[in-house]
């Protein structure tokens, strides 16, 4: 049929019917979209596509793609630290904790009376909310020497009200770090800092780390063999 056409076609140029229809066909031909039209455009679709890959993975070591594998990246720990009643960062304790997620200290005390716990342990809980807004992952508590004591009496309060507490605290577990288990005279009802431990729920897991010459744990006035170490 399309030899035929042609050859119709060839031999009717002057004919004024043969002629529109050859003008009708050529603008039906103009309106409708050619298949190499169809294909540059693919083609050009797949050429954006692979410029983006292309700008994509160059971009690889930008900020921004530093930040989406951070984002994507599973969450770390955030150490939240209470440090001792002088307010001293010991760098060997920080440094091991930062190998392992990041730390928030907490250096600064309203006093060390035994009085002053819960108002330090309010310092903590404030201190824990604010690292819950910056800091991803579950946040554990970490206490050296006297912030020990605040870091038991924050989990103490806790079991018993957790109002306001980010999901992310770790409510049941802590390390403790040379807990001063005994202090130097024997204690009375309102200084033995054995009953807050004892008081903590049964699910509680604490990691206590001392050294084997901690004087807190090895008092004259205990009589008999020291009841910790190492």
């Amino acid at each position: 049929q399309h030899i035929f056409r042609r050859s119709h076609l060839k031999h009717s140029r002057g004919d004024p019917a043969v002629s529109g229809m050859r003008t009708a066909s050529r603008q039906r031909k103009a309106a409708q979209p050619r298949l190499a039209d169809s294909v540059t455009a693919s083609a050009c679709a797949s050429a954006c596509t692979d410029a983006t890959a292309s700008a994509c993975a160059t971009a690889c070591a930008s900020a921004h793609t530093r930040a989406c594998v951070t984002a994507m990246a599973p969450p770390r720990v955030c150490f939240v630290v209470a440090w001792g009643a002088s307010g001293r960062v010991l760098p060997s304790i920080r440094e091991t904790l930062l190998g392992r997620g990041s730390v928030v200290d907490v250096d600064s005390w309203r006093g060390t009376a035994p009085a002053q716990l819960t108002r330090n342990a309010a310092l903590l809980r404030d201190a824990v909310c604010k690292a819950s807004a910056t800091e991803r992952g579950d946040i554990v508590l970490v206490g050296h020497s006297y912030g020990c004591r605040v870091v038991i009496e924050l989990l103490r309060s806790l079991s018993e009200d957790s109002t306001g507490v980010p999901p992310s605290l770790c409510v049941d577990r802590a390390v403790l770090e040379s807990y001063p288990l005994f202090p130097p005279s024997p204690p009375t009802a309102a200084t033995d800092r054995v009953p807050p431990l004892m008081q903590l729920p049964a699910r509680t897991q604490l990691l206590f780390s001392s050294g084997e010459k901690d004087p807190f744990l090895h008092r004259a006035w205990r009589g008999g063999a020291p009841s910790g170490g190492a």
